[in-house]
């Protein structure tokens, strides 16, 4: 039953090790954020800067290795990709969890900070590779009519995992303590790599000519060109870095706003994001009628306005309660807009949708089969 729900064995696999792997991340990033603005710097004066270093090793990977990962997966095998990168993550998480167990000053605040930033970078620089090849790994195991069932599922699985992951994070972290949490977190890489060993995809056909393709840098110059050559493509990549460097700083910045603007406790940080977890539900719900009734475009640049006016209210709201709420509503647009995204870029580059364009206008669909 569960298997014909989830269309077949193998997307069943991958269905269950990404959304372990998704609920392991959410609990991560509240974890480190925690970590750091309540222990590491703990009643600090550069405590939201020692934070900020989180949001700096998170966007430099992003933007410098999203371009390229996309035509380099495309050249390597997608499965043997997504299984390096989950060991490649379990042993950098594992490895940072032994630092909090060692005995308190061991090692001084400072070089945790750059452990803490390293890893980051590292991780997220691998999770540039894993999710384009994720991409890949479902087209390859679901036919091409039930593409569009996995992909409903896929995103309801996260936005559930964007729900449940943030409240976990902070009974792990001041109940277990850093380091066990950290370690539950390394774990799920280890039981995704589980599910994924066992994906079986297509092999190449007998006799199949593999076709020459260009080199790697002619394939980004060409994207680039792609993307140049399109006003609507350009617009939607500034607005859409402008729009995500500020969900950064956001998601970042936000354990502050609870403690000294909100009145409540570090621990309640995490429901903060299961309300935005609600609000993205709804707004990814909403975004096709948004759509059908007023076009991509007007959906896509009103969701920008009204993210920017809730933000702004949110910013002077003064209750848990009222930004809870706030943040919950903040998401619909938000949401909305992201889910519009890809359907743009594909109507503005008609055909065929390359590794370069698709690298230089978006990292999340850096690999389109």
């Amino acid at each position: 039953m569960l298997t014909r729900l989830l269309i077949n064995r193998s997307y069943a696999r991958l269905w269950a090790a990404g959304v372990i792997s998704w609920v392991g991340d959410y609990v991560f990033d509240v974890t480190v954020i925690l970590w750091i603005s309540t222990i590491l710097a703990a009643d600090q004066p550069w405590a939201p800067a020692a934070v900020g270093g989180v949001l700096a090793a998170v966007v430099v990977p992003t933007v410098l290795i999203s371009p390229i990962a996309g035509v380099y997966v495309d050249r390597w095998d997608n499965r043997r990709t997504m299984l390096g990168s989950d060991l490649l993550r379990m042993g950098l998480i594992g490895a940072l969890a032994l630092l909090p167990l060692l005995p308190e000053g061991t090692v001084p605040v400072g070089a945790t900070l750059a452990v803490v930033y390293a890893t980051v970078f590292v991780s997220t620089a691998i999770s540039r590779f894993f999710t384009p090849a994720r991409f890949a790994v479902v087209a390859d195991v679901v036919e091409p009519d039930q593409r569009a069932k996995a992909s409903g599922i896929g995103q309801a699985s996260m936005a559930i995992a964007g729900i449940v992951g943030p409240p976990l994070a902070a009974p792990l972290l001041f109940g277990v303590g850093v380091g066990w949490a950290l370690l539950i977190n390394a774990a799920s890489f280890f039981v995704s790599f589980l599910f994924l060993y066992g994906v079986r995809t297509p092999g190449p056909e007998a006799g199949r000519q593999v076709p020459q393709r260009p080199g790697l840098w002619s394939e980004l110059r060409a994207g680039l060109a792609v993307v140049g050559g399109s006003r609507i493509l350009v617009a939607l990549l500034v607005s859409a870095m402008v729009a995500n460097f500020g969900a950064y700083l956001l998601n970042t910045l936000n354990v502050f706003f609870v403690t000294d603007n909100l009145g409540a406790s570090a621990q309640m940080y995490g429901f903060l994001g299961t309300a935005f977890g609600v609000g993205a539900v709804a707004g990814a719900a909403l975004s096709g009628v948004a759509a059908q009734r007023v076009g991509l475009a007007r959906t896509y640049w009103v969701g920008l306005i009204a993210t920017g006016v809730v933000m702004a209210v949110y910013a002077r709201s003064t209750t848990f309660a009222a930004g809870l709420l706030l943040l919950l509503v903040l998401a619909v647009p938000l949401a909305a807009m992201n889910t519009v995204v890809a359907p743009i870029v594909m109507r503005s580059v008609p055909g065929t949708c390359s590794d370069g364009s698709s690298a230089w206008s978006s990292p999340r669909y850096s690999s389109c089969r």
